[in-house]
């Protein structure tokens, strides 16, 4: 079990740099590495992930708050929580609420009584919904949001059979959810 120098604890208290560039030298590869392998992120995520990890160890230790355990386990839990908090977000973000959804295309009123995050997933998957085009865009609105029945639709909407609809709603829900992350993507790059 690998722990900190009290010395360098102090050293790092009092601002200087060298004891992180020691415990960076010492922890960043296998860190990296590990991380890469165990979560399934790409080697630049898990490097971020890493970096991230070092940058709250030090404010930990600044704050006294950091215990003296095995600073590579430290940093491997802390970055693998990061990891998970973040493919969580992402999870709730892709979500498909029709609920949602239907309340913002009702009112526009709606909209701006949602709190940021649920605000942003109605903008977001209605500018989705729109980019689709017909048939997706008319198939799930009016299955998911008119909440009519596939059976109906196949009927309405020109197709074999509800098989034939369902097979389509999934091709239709797959190509929503890519460009739901796609453009989710792009505001984060703004």
């Amino acid at each position: 079990m690998k722990t900190i120098d009290e010395f360098d604890i102090q050293e790092l208290r009092t601002g200087k740099t060298e004891p992180l560039s020691k415990i960076f030298d010492e922890n960043y590869l296998y860190c990296t590495r590990h991380i890469a392998s165990t979560t399934n992120c790409s080697l630049e995520d898990s490097r971020d992930l890493v970096m991230d990890a070092i940058i709250v160890l030090r404010e930990k230790i600044m704050m006294h708050t950091y215990s003296n355990d095995n600073v590579q386990a430290f940093i491997l839990k802390v970055a693998t929580n990061m990891w998970k908090n973040k493919q969580k977000k992402n999870r709730k973000i892709l979500r498909f609420d029709p609920r949602i959804v239907q309340g913002a295309i009702d009112s526009a009123e709606q909209v701006e009584s949602l709190d940021d995050d649920r605000q942003r997933q109605v903008n977001v998957t209605l500018k989705a919904l729109s980019i689709l085009g017909n048939p997706c865009e008319a198939l799930l609105k009016r299955n998911l949001l008119d909440r009519i029945p596939l059976r109906n639709l196949a009927e309405e909407m020109g197709y074999k059979n509800r098989d034939v609809m369902k097979t389509t709603k999934a091709r239709c829900m797959k190509k929503l959810k890519l460009k739901i992350k796609e453009l989710l993507e792009n505001i984060k790059n703004e």
